[in-house]
């Protein structure tokens, strides 16, 4: 299987707004890097999460906020010959960012986060109550590095 890098900061950019889910990897100090999805929004090179104000992910992240994201898009699953097993295989493009989380805490500042993070999936804006807003952490994250591949064959889709 062939796999390219991608540096075409557009091309990246378009498979991140096609993503649907991004996988978070954080340290977890003693144990395992602990690995979660989470829905996210992506604007002006800065992704866009949220979460509870407490919590384990929370909680890793205040005491270490350096924080892997991983999304893929563009999944098939391909082959050369129908009746061969060991001629399929996968084809996709994959995004993995180093970088490091910063919470906001400005109530006016996390609705427009909660937006850009809904746009991501309505094209809308909503309304929020207090509570809501301020019941939550918003989780910005603006990329040190990323690294994009393109992966798979020239076999049948």
């Amino acid at each position: 299987m062939k796999t390219y890098t991608i540096n075409d900061f557009e091309k990246i950019e378009e498979i991140i707004k096609s993503a649907q889910t991004c996988f978070i990897g954080i340290n977890n100090p003693g144990s395992a890097p602990y690995i979660i999805p989470m829905n996210f929004g992506y604007e002006n090179g800065t992704f866009y999460l949220h979460s509870g104000p407490e919590g384990k992910k929370t909680e890793l992240i205040r005491n270490d906020n350096r924080i892997s994201l991983s999304l893929h898009g563009n999944t098939k699953l391909v082959f050369q010959h129908p009746e061969v097993a060991c001629s399929y295989s996968m084809s996709a493009e994959s995004i993995i960012c180093e970088g490091k989380v910063k919470f906001i805490t400005d109530y006016d500042e996390k609705i427009r986060c909660l937006n850009i993070i809904m746009r991501h999936y309505t094209n809308r804006e909503f309304k929020y109550n207090a509570p809501a807003v301020n019941n939550i952490c918003i989780w910005e994250i603006k990329p040190e590095q990323i690294f994009c591949k393109s992966f798979g064959n020239s076999a049948k889709r």
